[in-house]
């Protein structure tokens, strides 16, 4: 993603392109143009991720249908090369792709062509069959049983790719191995999914990540001790007591909503967390449980110390 473009530019650009739909306009006549379409491949090869590049917008987060239209995956394969797996005979990698690069500039548009070409020969009805099926296989192996519509929807991505590889390779337009553009592929998605986080939803994710800041940038300095000496707390967001795995973070519903979860959704940030244990609830009904101030009672969301795991499933 380039840095010389806007935050908030790029977050609108995503859902255009993603979308393939352009605005509705009107002729010169007043009367309803169709909107432009299209359906394109998007790959950026950017220094950041999406997600860096929206946040630049004043701190604003990524939104979960951003996140699954572009994929962020982590352009190194781990064996020293960058991107590539070695060098292809080369001093380094940057001479590769330097000579990639060149090659580029002179043969170019002919594998696409014949690969239609092909499935047209082939016959289309048969070979949309088959590659239906072969990307409902890929999504069930490599998407969790645990995951949601987002990690799926992002495997049906990987799939199409797998799938488009293992064909050109089946009818002769690229010498690859078989199994080869789908390994590829498998590869890929889970470095997607291992930079994402795990199976969870995006805001979910999102939501323990925005509070758990809070608490790691705050959780002494601007939560009063409930067991200490009275002292005034600048700008103070709650209490604390207890040490430890006992240690709680007691936030006032109003400084819930407006300070710990600006921009969220407050009452599905508190579910979530509940549903990780990150939250102690006084009893079913209710997620905000009653304290005791300093002989006053209190309605305040109750984070356990779990806040502080790891864990982002």
């Amino acid at each position: 993603m380039s840095r010389g473009s806007e935050g908030r530019d790029v977050g609108a650009a995503v859902y255009a392109l993603a979308n393939g739909l352009g605005k509705a306009r009107a002729g010169r006549d007043g009367a309803a143009r169709d909107p432009r379409t299209w359906r394109i491949g998007l790959l950026s090869s950017g220094e950041i991720s999406v997600a860096q590049k929206i946040a630049e917008d004043r701190g604003r987060s990524t939104r979960a249908g951003q996140a699954v239209r572009v994929l962020d995956i982590p352009a190194d394969a781990g064996k020293g090369y960058g991107a590539f797996d070695h060098a292809g005979g080369f001093g380094h990698a940057g001479e590769l792709a330097d000579a990639i690069k060149a090659e580029a500039c002179r043969s170019y548009g002919t594998a696409g062509p014949q690969f239609v070409r092909r499935i047209t020969a082939e016959g289309v009805e048969r070979v949309v069959v088959a590659a239906k099926t072969g990307m409902a296989q890929f999504v069930a192996k490599v998407a969790a049983k645990d995951g949601g519509d987002q990690v799926v929807r992002a495997a049906k991505k990987f799939a199409l790719i797998a799938v488009a590889g293992e064909l050109a390779t089946v009818l002769g337009v690229t010498p690859w191995a078989n199994g080869e553009a789908r390994h590829a592929a498998e590869w890929a998605f889970s470095r997607w999914l291992e930079q994402r986080g795990g199976v969870g939803s995006h805001e979910a994710r999102q939501a323990v990540e925005q509070v758990r800041l809070v608490v790691e940038q705050h959780g002494e300095s601007r939560f009063e001790d409930i067991g200490g000496s009275v002292h005034p707390v600048r700008d103070r967001l709650g209490w604390r007591k207890g040490e430890g795995a006992a240690r709680e973070w007691w936030v006032p519903v109003q400084t819930w909503k407006s300070e710990i979860c600006a921009g969220l959704d407050p009452t599905f940030v508190a579910r979530t967390l509940d549903a990780k244990g990150m939250l102690r609830r006084q009893d079913t009904k209710n997620l905000p449980a009653v304290v005791n101030v300093r002989d006053q009672r209190i309605r305040a969301y109750v984070l356990t110390a779990k806040i502080l795991d790891g864990d982002q499933r």
